[in-house]
């Protein structure tokens, strides 16, 4: 099963990577792993779990990996909610420990 962006724009969260302005889904999704390749070492998404919760996806799961300009590591909790409306992704929340990405991003 395939999954598309609604065509409106959606606002990306600043958490592991500095904020940029809203761009359109494909430039944005680009942009935040062009960050993550160049600003975080070995960075690992593990999702353990994933709920089916009618008009949403909840999956929960970490992040880790080691911040380059600092060399600090990082593993956090993450748990971003996918609002889905007629097959496609209509919105996106992130929640995630951003004390501890925070703390591996400063010197």
């Amino acid at each position: 099963m395939s999954w598309r962006f609604e065509p409106s724009r959606l606002r990306r969260p600043g958490v592991l990577s500095r904020p940029c302005a809203t761009r359109p889904e494909e430039r944005r999704t680009q942009h935040v792993f062009m960050k993550l390749g160049s600003e975080w070492e070995g960075f690992r998404v593990r999702p353990h779990e994933f709920q089916d919760a009618g008009a949403a996806v909840i999956v929960l799961g970490r992040y880790s990996g080691r911040y380059r300009a600092t060399g600090r590591d990082m593993e956090a909790n993450f748990a971003p909610v996918w609002r889905l409306r007629d097959r496609k992704i209509a919105a996106f929340k992130q929640y995630v420990d951003g004390a501890l990405a925070q703390r591996a991003v400063t010197r």
